[in-house]
């Protein structure tokens, strides 16, 4: 391996990491991007986000975990205010809060909680920042959490990386 290609993976890597915990960060964009350089480029690119990404996603599932201990959580989640009813929303975007939903009470079946895992981190629905802070305060095992995550975010890349490379080379 060159140090083009060892710099590459570690800027890969690091946005990655950056983009699980930032929002502003799109890892997929980068990945495409990323791609017209080149095949080779494009692989190390993918698999070094993908890599970064999963690695923060970890770290928010632990933070969660820690966090749902915590007394001042605890403080909170007893005193704050009911709901607000939600207002009048089109029929497809209640279906797609109920589907989402549906998924999320499954999370605490380590097959399922997998699937919904791998699920979102390929589609992204339902979104993978929310299926991370649930899987936090479910008890999905953080070895399926993690290996669901790595997968689907190495297919989700690689997915959009490839035509780039296709029409570029």
């Amino acid at each position: 391996m060159t140090w083009h290609l060892v710099l590459v993976a570690l800027a890969a890597l690091g946005f990655g990491l950056g983009s699980a915990v930032i929002p502003v960060l799109n890892a997929e964009v980068y990945a495409v991007a990323t791609a017209a350089a080149g095949p080779t480029v494009a692989v190390v690119s993918v698999l070094g986000v993908a890599i970064g990404q999963t690695a923060g996603k970890v770290a928010m599932l632990v933070v969660v975990r820690r966090g749902m201990d915590s007394t001042w959580l605890t403080r909170w989640r007893t005193k704050r205010p009911p709901k607000a009813p939600a207002t009048e929303q089109p029929a497809w975007r209640r279906a797609l809060a109920r589907w989402s939903a549906a998924l999320l009470r499954q999370m605490d079946r380590p097959v399922v909680g997998g699937l919904v895992v791998l699920l979102s981190s390929v589609v992204g629905l339902p979104p993978l920042a929310a299926v991370t802070v649930l899987a936090g305060m479910r008890s999905l095992p953080l070895p399926v959490f993690t290996v669901a995550v790595g997968i689907g975010r190495v297919v989700r890349f690689a997915a959009l990386a490839w035509p780039v490379v296709r029409l570029a080379h």
